[in-house]
């Protein structure tokens, strides 16, 4: 891989629970622990794994969001991007670009930083405010940022409705009066109105009917072919991961346990938690949609992660040292991954 855009290192991210009469300290929800992502300038990302493993924590503390409790945050800018802005000067220089410190920024600089990277949310209901009609919800942030105002918002906010396939009268309308397809086209274009390098996609069709989703996936691969837009696409879906994104990484109960090309980590997973959520998802049989393959038990909570390997409670291959030694993500092969102390055995 080329220089990243987005270079992630040890990515840790804590909760503190707080209960009882004075407030105390309850324990501490290990989120997100030790995550390393590199993602490329115009490449997609897929970040997979079960409900609450910790994806959309991760995408979160990589805008800021949430604030990380550890790792660090590169982001690497084209200088002549931050001409103006109070980014200019910040950074170190490698060539033509500003290698910025994401978790280093704040006030002006941080709001400065979201022209860069943004997001589009799950719901896209719930993203947008009722009370604001879709031209003010997309000339907002141009304002906010000085790019544009009055007639010149209004063409831009016209033009962009149209890029995410709806019409420039849109704009007088509210949020409750389209469709949830419809909603997430608005919520992509909110995202596009600062013309950003980088978006996170967090579960962005999951909560659409499967024509719409395909609509919405194909107008994503678009704008990011036409404007060289990089992804993190955050998603349970193995099936819609594989259409769109170019590398895959699977988390697991905060943690990355698999990464590497899709083809190579759908295609041939080394890890079995990996398998495992393969072999869950519906396939069509002779007979129509074959059976799932269920995990057994319960992922571990959060607040207290067992020792070693942490999904060995639930792994059919666990041995007497997967219970005591957490495996380091490691090569296995190329540009793959896997942080499996067994995983050559029972390849698929």
């Amino acid at each position: 891989m080329s220089a990243p855009l987005l270079d992630v290192r040890s990515l840790a991210k804590r909760f503190e629970l707080r209960g009882g009469l004075f407030g105390r300290s309850a324990g501490v929800v290990h989120a997100v622990q030790e995550v390393d992502l590199r993602v490329a300038p115009g490449e997609t990302l897929g970040l997979v794994g079960e409900s609450g493993c910790g994806k959309t924590t991760v995408g979160r503390s990589l805008l800021r969001l949430v604030e990380p409790s550890a790792g660090e945050i590169l982001y690497r800018a084209p200088r002549a991007s931050l001409v103006g802005s109070a980014l200019e000067g910040r950074g170190r220089t490698e060539g033509d670009r500003a290698v910025l410190d994401v978790r280093a920024l704040r006030g002006r600089e941080l709001r400065a930083l979201r022209r860069h990277l943004q997001i589009v949310f799950q719901d896209p209901f719930a993203s947008l405010n009722p009370r604001l009609t879709v031209g003010q919800a997309l000339s907002e942030p141009l304002v906010v940022h000085g790019l544009a105002r009055g007639a010149e918002a209004r063409a831009r906010v016209a033009a962009l409705l149209e890029r995410v396939g709806l019409r420039p009268e849109h704009a007088a309308r509210y949020p409750h009066e389209f469709s949830g397809g419809q909603r997430q086209r608005i919520g992509i274009a909110r995202a596009l109105a600062l013309e950003p390098r980088f978006v996170v996609l967090d579960e962005a069709v999951s909560a659409l009917d499967v024509s719409v989703q395909a609509q919405v996936l194909n107008l994503l691969l678009d704008l990011q072919r036409d404007a060289g837009l990089a992804y993190l696409f955050i998603a349970h879906d193995l099936a819609v991961v594989r259409y769109v994104a170019q590398r895959v990484a699977v988390m697991y109960l905060g943690r990355i346990v698999e990464e590497g090309p899709s083809a190579e980590v759908l295609g041939a997973a080394r890890h079995p938690y990996t398998r495992a959520l393969i072999a869950a998802a519906p396939r069509r049989s002779a007979s129509g949609i074959a059976p799932r393959l269920v995990l057994a038990g319960e992922p571990p909570s959060p607040l207290a992660p067992p020792a070693g390997c942490a999904f060995h409670p639930r792994c059919p291959l666990v041995e007497e040292r997967c219970r005591s030694e957490r495996p380091l993500l490691l090569p296995s092969g190329g540009a793959h991954q896997v942080a499996c102390h067994l995983a050559s055995r029972g390849a698929s």
